[in-house]
């Protein structure tokens, strides 16, 4: 199964996702817990269940709870799912829900979620705006997750692609996600991370 998912506020509780099996539910199969995006306008998480260990008769059921953790109303809780669909699970899930960690003004830390059991990823990264595979990107392996990008310009755009290697030839989709803009403030230098069908935005 795979949803989209959007929490954004400072008193954003906890989003639960629960498995009947045929005997009963199973509880917090997945939990995702606070603001999980930094603005209402942020791009949507993907989030990915497998089922296979709890379809023992053929049938499964999927329930989703929203739980309140602020004891008092301020209205600054959002949590939002999407997009739900039951399907094969693929032999290579593409990565989700990418982050960003710590970025200077030459490095940038991204994070994101496996969903699969690929231990490598082939991150490419270009001028924004770049095509991948055009000729004007360049492609590193990653074996670690977060993984730092190194050797950037500063004051310059970037985007960023990730795919999981599953070995033996077997690669994920390349993830894709819709617009995030955010700003943070580092160094005196403002960086600006974009992603936008998945490419990873700094202007250092």
């Amino acid at each position: 199964m795979q949803f989209a998912s959007h929490m954004f506020g400072a008193a954003t509780g906890i989003l639960h996702v629960d498995v009947n099996d045929g005997s009963g539910f199973v509880n917090d199969v997945l939990t995702l817990t606070g603001q999980q995006q930094t603005s209402g306008a942020s791009a949507w998480d993907v989030q990915v269940v497998d089922l296979l260990p709890y379809n023992s008769t053929g049938t499964v059921q999927v329930r989703f709870r929203a739980e309140r953790t602020e004891t008092a109303f301020t209205g600054t809780s959002d949590i939002a799912i999407d997009d739900i669909v039951f399907d094969e699970i693929p032999a290579c899930p593409q990565p989700s829900a990418l982050a960003t960690g710590v970025v200077t003004d030459i490095t940038a830390e991204i994070l994101w979620n496996e969903n699969g059991s690929a231990t490598a990823w082939s991150i490419e990264y270009g001028p924004c705006g770049f095509v991948p595979g055009d000729g004007t990107s360049t492609t590193i392996a990653a074996t670690t997750n977060p993984f730092t990008v190194s050797g950037l310009l500063s004051f310059t755009c970037y985007d960023y692609y990730i795919t999981a290697d599953c070995g033996m030839g077997t690669l994920s989709a390349v993830s894709g996600l819709e617009l995030l803009l955010q700003n943070v403030l580092h160094l005196q230098h403002l960086i600006w991370i974009h992603l936008k069908h998945l490419p990873l935005r700094l202007r250092l």
